[in-house]
């Protein structure tokens, strides 16, 4: 996934009981090995820096049938964040075997990091008319009113002005920065106007959340196109978001999948305490993991789902050849090797490469070493039995050594996963060749019914090259990778949207009066050439739906250019107030799509507030335009299409809580919901008699009802819940409506 890496090298496994053991998922089990052993060689050196190494992990918890959050809270870890049978805890990572002995406990998944994803676009997706309400069939305008929009990404500068509204006011409400799981929150005008940024040498959420919620009407500098030609105004910027006037909530922070999740309980917690619908953008992801709904991640964002909608990038692998898929029709084997994508095989990597069964029925497997020169496997390791682990390095073996650099090391654990019930091989890879004569290898066993799918990914940022499975002349039966299981790991949820890249536009034109052209695909229209796919592993082809993900250009951060030195001549726009001038630029990847997406939602959650991932996904299936790109060859790589944010906000206005034909906000002005204090409401329409009132749950059940021969009805609503309900007006033979919020 062309991305950051922000992880640590610290990874491990220690002696566990077999309880223990099927209760932590391989890579956790990996951590604390590799824990374990960095703490017995600096203990001989170094009593102190041993001891410095037992800091605190942030972990997955899934509890036991008939457990709750008071046995954790009880047992004395740090309970971040909570959501269905599921928590996020805080404990040294000498103490997690020990939990995971507990009976409360189910399973423990130490999770992956993740690491952010990277004009034309609104026309070309079929905007006209909304923003401004002229669109047929549309009574009033729509701009994302009433609805918060957030993400968790990164390099996020709250305060650049594309956030404010029309009078210079912030609608940004809240920012919660994630620290190992745990948020500190900035939730008045106040303390958001004090905060800077998350990451000065970052830009990536700043041009995200633009795209969602830039605002409209801005003036400044700004370069376009105009045929082959790049043209310079000042006015009004025409790079603004697609949902210009939602509210904001922001989390960011650290990257790994514990910390996204809390951030996003703070985020969805926040939203629903006020009782507003709000989207949940997530340009951000990884290749680990099964790719498995069940898995604990994907099982934790559909649960918030439940309360929010959350839009997941697709990831930015396709052309890599990361993935392999082998469905097994007899008893035979399956091999292949792990390599630098760079020329240079003496590349220092760090990787996993894992391997997943589609069942709990283990599979034996053979880590190899592969002579290049000779065409032979000149070392093999057995893989067998339901659990194990293996290290190979450069102490223990001698070919290592003679072939590899110092600290190479090649970790394995093998076993059941215990939140998807699948038999995986994981493996935490650190290898620097010294000839390039030998390569890593993997030979699979499997049996008649197995499906088995293979994944690597290598760490961007300690990983000098990206990593791919390969065929090695000579081996007879080797593998190349292909990016057909390349889609993002965390966006394989049941009621999530996951978004692929499509090419909105192949040049960028910069203030110098130049452009930048770069082709992402086979020209406007087509799908972007790195956009992810692939099948979720219950079978579901993913993505769900394709936007315009390939140069756009959105806000991006100050501190960014600055720190980056980005000359404003590269810049696509600029706007200057009091002492600050805020920039745009362009960026590409399902990172930019996935916004797309997230503001067409908003519109249509500000249309059908009661609207959830589900209906999402139902709307956009009838929706999306099948053009002569979308039908073309790669078809499994859109979903839906392209996103229709016209045809899709009609389908949510008739969704809207079952109210038939609901007219607009402001479809009779002299309509007036007036707040009585105590859930009591005065509801009046001037000049009109006889009014009569209806209020439906956004189930579409009627909850309550009131009249009067007047033109001015008194509602009481102190006999129902808190939430959002939609109120139906008959004035006159006619039916207007209001959502409205019961607090």
């Amino acid at each position: 996934m062309k991305k950051l890496l922000l992880c640590g090298v610290v990874a491990a496994g220690c002696c566990l009981s077999s309880a223990a053991q099927s209760k932590i998922n391989n890579a956790g089990q990996v951590q604390i090995d590799q824990f374990n052993r960095l703490q017995q060689e600096l203990a001989l050196a170094s009593p102190q820096r041993a001891a410095a190494l037992a800091k605190n992990v942030t972990v997955y918890v899934t509890l036991a049938p008939g457990a709750s959050i008071a046995d954790l809270e009880d047992y004395g870890v740090t309970v971040l964040d909570t959501t269905s049978d599921m928590a996020i805890v805080s404990l040294p990572i000498t103490e997690v075997e020990a939990l995971a002995e507990e009976d409360f406990v189910k399973n423990i998944d130490f999770g992956y990091q993740a690491a952010p994803f990277m004009d034309q676009a609104r026309q070309l997706s079929f905007m006209a008319g909304v923003h401004d309400g002229t669109a047929e069939g549309l009574d009033k305008a729509y701009k994302g009113n009433g609805v918060y929009v957030s993400l968790y990404d990164t390099g996020l500068d709250p305060n650049h002005i594309n956030f404010t509204d029309a009078s210079g006011k912030s609608r940004v409400k809240a920012v919660y920065l994630v620290n190992n799981g745990t948020p500190s929150p900035y939730e008045t005008p106040e303390t958001v106007a004090l905060f800077t940024t998350d990451d000065r040498t970052q830009s990536h959420g700043t041009h995200v959340l633009g795209t969602i919620t830039g605002r409209a009407g801005i003036n400044g500098n700004y370069a376009y196109s105009e045929g082959a030609s790049t043209k310079l105004a000042e006015g009004a910027i025409p790079y603004y978001g697609v949902a210009p006037e939602a509210d904001i909530l922001v989390g960011c922070g650290s990257f790994d999948d514990a910390s996204i999740n809390a951030g996003i309980g703070a985020i969805v917690d926040k939203a629903k305490s006020e009782g507003r619908p709000v989207i949940v953008n997530l340009s951000l992801g990884h290749n680990r993991g099964s790719h498995d709904p069940r898995e604990t991640v994907n099982r934790y964002l559909d649960s918030r789902a439940q309360d929010a909608i959350i839009v997941v990038a697709a990831g930015n692998e396709g052309g890599s050849q990361m993935s392999f898929e082998r469905e097994f029709t007899r008893a035979t084997s399956v091999r292949t090797s792990i390599v630098p994508t760079s020329t240079n095989q003496k590349a220092y990597v760090m990787y996993t490469a894992e391997f997943w069964n589609n069942s709990s029925t283990s599979f034996t497997a053979q880590a190899v070493l592969f002579n290049k020169t000779t065409k032979k496997v000149v070392f093999t390791r057995d893989i067998t039995g339901k659990s194990g682990s293996m290290t190979i390095n450069t102490n223990t073996d001698a070919l290592i050594a003679d072939n590899f650099e110092s600290g190479t090391s090649f970790s394995i654990r093998w076993g059941v996963d215990g939140s998807t019930d699948r038999f995986n091989i994981y493996m935490y890879n650190i290898s620097q060749s010294k000839n390039g004569n030998l390569v890593f290898g993997i030979i699979i066993n499997g049996d008649n019914g197995m499906r088995i799918n293979g994944y690597c990914d290598a760490f961007d940022g300690y990983s000098e090259s990206e990593v791919r499975f390969a065929n090695q002349t000579g081996w007879a039966g080797s593998i190349t990778g292909t990016d057909v299981g390349s889609i993002n790991g965390m966006a394989c949820g049941y009621n999530t949207v996951s978004v692929g890249a499509w090419v909105s536009r192949t040049n960028v034109p910069q203030l110098s009066g130049g452009k930048v052209t770069i082709n992402a695909g086979e020209g406007v229209g087509s799908i972007a050439n790195f956009s992810s796919y692939g099948k979720s592993g219950d079978g579901r082809q993913l993505p769900i739906v394709c936007a315009p993900g390939a140069q756009i250009i959105s806000s991006v951060s100050r501190y960014w250019t600055d720190s980056s030195k980005l000359s404003e001549s590269t810049w696509s726009a600029k706007a200057t107030s009091g002492n600050n001038t805020y920039p745009w630029y362009y960026m590409q990847g399902t990172s930019m799509a996935t916004p797309f997406v997230s503001g067409a939602l908003a519109l249509w959650l500000e249309a059908c507030p009661g609207m959830r991932g589900k209906e999402a996904q139902d709307i956009i299936a009838a929706t999306s335009t099948k053009d002569s790109f979308v039908t073309a060859a790669q078809a499994d790589r859109w979903g839906a299409g392209k996103i229709n944010v016209l045809a899709g906000l009609k389908k949510a206005i008739e969704l809207s809580a079952s109210v038939k034909s609901t007219l607009a906000d402001n479809a009779d002005k002299n309509l007036i919901v007036a707040p009585l204090g105590g859930k009591q409401y005065e509801v009046s329409c001037v000049g009109v008699d006889n009014l009569t009132c209806a209020l439906y749950n956004l189930q579409g059940s009627l909850a309550l009802t009131a009249g009067s021969e007047g033109d001015t009805v008194n509602l009481d609503a102190s006999s129902l819940q808190p939430g959002i309900y939609v109120l139906s007006v008959n004035a006159a033979g006619q039916n207007l409506s209001r959502k409205l919020v019961i607090k």
